[in-house]
């Protein structure tokens, strides 16, 4: 398209794509008058695909639907954009359509969502106990239990990171099907009911003397109660340092990643004041420990992006207990 010129330009706009379905009982066959449904990418993709973007309203809280005969329509999409499609509804069990892509409204192909009822005599329930690694009981404990469609495939498997467990994002996930809390009482104990069947745990763990830590030894969930589980928390470890303010005048943040592909890191943002830093809780293992500059904006194609450079790396191996100091002087000198 050629700017700014003295002739008269000629914009085509493309309709709008759209989703259209109806939701129904399963059993009955009878339309489902209220539920919702939630977009998302597809992981399905095609040559030829359209790409675009949409709202993020319609990803999360998503439409919430209600007609008498079941049937919802999603719009304004790009057409030809394939989208994952989360249908939930009150008493059902949560369907996913992995691709459906949007099409013009007089060519798009109706989508057909059945709900199975939820079946209480179905669902199963895990109890446990978390404990110290002095086998006292490890109260208040933050406990997150992940009920997911497939096994992970380790630790570092980046759909379960620690980030996404943490801020409680990965409940909006189609691959969690449930996403459910619990704090360890005063003996530790711990309790999660109502767990659908044929799915795969992970138990993540978190809090005050309690190392982050996710436990993935767990049999793929039956009907009943669940062997109950044993959580034994490492000692753990903590760093503490100083930073030579003067040698680092736009100093942001200090930020802790702990290797062996666990994804899981620490960040602390730093006032321009404060000199001293602390990672406590730790569990033992490997350690990289990076100074960074405060991030700078700007924008590239019309977009804003923000730039972190980093002044400093460190190396750090924890055991059980361990207490490490750590002293920023200088800048690294960077080699060519």
């Amino acid at each position: 398209m050629k700017l700014d010129g003295a002739d008269p330009v000629t914009v085509q706009l493309q309709a709008p794509g759209v989703l259209r379905g109806q939701v129904v009982d399963a059993a009955t066959r009878e339309p489902i008058e209220q539920y919702r449904v939630r977009l998302g990418f597809s992981r399905v993709r095609q040559a030829g695909d359209a790409k675009g973007s949409f709202s993020s309203r319609l990803g999360q809280p998503g439409v919430t639907v209600r007609s008498e005969k079941g049937e919802f329509l999603v719009t304004p999409l790009t057409a030809g954009m394939p989208f994952e499609v989360t249908v939930e509804a009150d008493g059902y069990e949560r369907f996913v359509i992995e691709r459906a892509v949007a099409s013009k409204a007089d060519e798009v192909k109706p989508l057909s969502v059945s709900l199975k009822r939820v079946d209480a005599t179905q669902r199963s329930t895990l109890t446990g106990r978390i404990l110290d690694h002095a086998g006292k009981p490890a109260s208040g404990a933050q406990l997150r239990l992940i009920v997911a469609t497939d096994q992970p495939t380790g630790v570092g498997d980046r759909r379960f990171s620690r980030s996404l467990i943490e801020t409680g994002n990965l409940g909006r996930k189609s691959y969690c099907e449930q996403f459910l809390s619990a704090v360890s009482d005063a003996q530790g104990r711990f309790e999660f009911k109502n767990i659908l069947p044929g799915k795969y745990l992970q138990l993540a763990y978190w809090g005050k003397g309690v190392p982050r830590g996710r436990s993935l030894a767990f049999d793929e969930t039956r009907p009943g109660k669940m062997e109950p589980a044993a959580i034994k928390l490492p000692e753990p470890a903590t760093i503490r340092g100083t930073i030579e303010r003067s040698q680092f005048p736009q100093l942001g943040s200090v930020q802790l990643v702990r290797q062996q592909g666990t994804g899981a890191s620490y960040k602390i943002t730093l006032k321009d004041d404060k000199t001293t830093f602390a990672f406590e809780d730790l569990p033992p293992g490997p350690y990289s420990l990076f100074v960074s500059a405060k991030p700078v904006r700007y924008s590239e194609n019309g977009n804003t992006f923000f730039r972190v450079s980093s002044f400093a790396r460190r190396e750090l191996s924890l055991k059980p207990g361990d207490t490490r100091t750590v002293r920023i002087t200088e800048p690294d000198v960077l080699t060519p």
